[in-house]
């Protein structure tokens, strides 16, 4: 009896430690699969199921596409859809469903187990909201939510939901720790930035210009990160004429443009204009051009988003 209750007692010790060791998900909670969540086109969470870790999924936005490529996961990708570049090599080889939207009965046509897209897709007029989707059996997994606003901490925050989606959370865990790690080396020389007038300028890619609020970008974030004079023009998308940027006059421009040219970048044309020869930034020809996905929706490194504005704006880049 003695000899039992030792061997009973030493099995419970052992599954003890063992249940301790390993790495709880919520895959482990079910026999029908699993649960995560996302946020919907409002900004709130959503609760999505699985029956197991998708394999057929349809990506909207190649920016989500590069970031699932980046996490191992390009074998799971069945189709893209809506481009946002051109030449894009990163992507090569992936089936593309529509350069644009894609439409419901083209989706539903190609059986997904998985949508995983940026937010504004699931507009009822659009891609068709969740509901929709959740009655076909499909889940949705979303990025770039501008009703919470884009910014570092949701960037990370879309990774750590990845995780989740796809049961893979010590990978993403482990990538946001470095690439936290690494941003904060960048960050902490933020005594040496300079304090002149930083002004973000984004192109449509169809000829006009506009200023974007916080919401909209990364920008503002890593600016001020940085104790950068970051110029804040309100809560709104200001449509920047000439006449505008003249008498805002700002001393350093951060540009990106939208379906930029082959290599990412924009020919800043509009930038050259006669008028704007006396504006301080294109006098003295401070301006940074970046990738518009970079600075919009984040990348697999954005801690090289924040050495880019740090060397742009550092006081020493200025010496010879």
């Amino acid at each position: 009896m003695y000899k039992k209750l030792l061997v009973s007692l030493s099995l419970i010790v052992t599954c003890f430690i063992i249940s301790g060791c390993h790495e709880t998900t919520k895959a482990d909670q079910s026999k029908d699969g699993y649960s995560f969540e996302t946020l919907n086109l409002e900004g709130k969470k959503v609760e999505q199921h699985v029956k197991k870790s998708p394999n057929k999924v349809l990506v909207i936005g190649e920016k989500n596409a590069e970031c699932l490529i980046y996490f191992g996961l390009e074998e799971k990708i069945d189709k893209l859809a809506y481009l946002e570049s051109v030449n894009n090599k990163k992507i090569k080889g992936i089936s593309v469903l529509a350069k644009e939207w894609p439409s419901k009965e083209a989706v539903v046509k190609a059986k997904p187990d998985l949508i995983y897209g940026i937010s504004t897709a699931f507009q009822k007029d659009r891609l068709g909201d969740f509901n929709f989707w959740n009655e076909q059996g499909i889940a949705i997994g979303t990025t770039s939510n501008y009703k919470n606003g884009i910014s570092p901490d949701n960037y990370f925050l879309e990774i750590e939901e990845l995780g989740h989606i796809f049961n893979m959370n010590q990978k993403t865990d482990r990538f946001i720790k470095e690439q936290k790690e690494s941003i904060k080396k960048v960050t902490d020389q933020k005594k040496k930035i300079g304090k002149e007038s930083i002004l973000f300028v984004a192109s449509d890619g169809r000829g006009n210009y506009y200023y974007y609020p916080d919401e909209y970008s990364l920008v503002d974030e890593v600016v001020r990160e940085l104790d950068g004079n970051y110029l804040d023009l309100g809560e709104e998308v200001v449509n920047l004429s000439y006449e505008s940027l003249i008498k805002i006059n700002p001393e350093k421009i951060i540009f990106t443009s939208f379906m930029a040219s082959e290599g990412g970048k924009d020919s800043l044309k509009w930038l050259e204009h006669d008028s704007l020869k006396n504006v301080a930034a294109i006098k003295n020809k401070e301006i940074l051009e970046m990738n518009y996905d970079d600075v919009i929706r984040g990348n697999e490194n954005i801690s090289n988003v924040y050495q880019e504005i740090y060397d742009f704006l550092k006081v020493e880049s200025k010496e010879k």
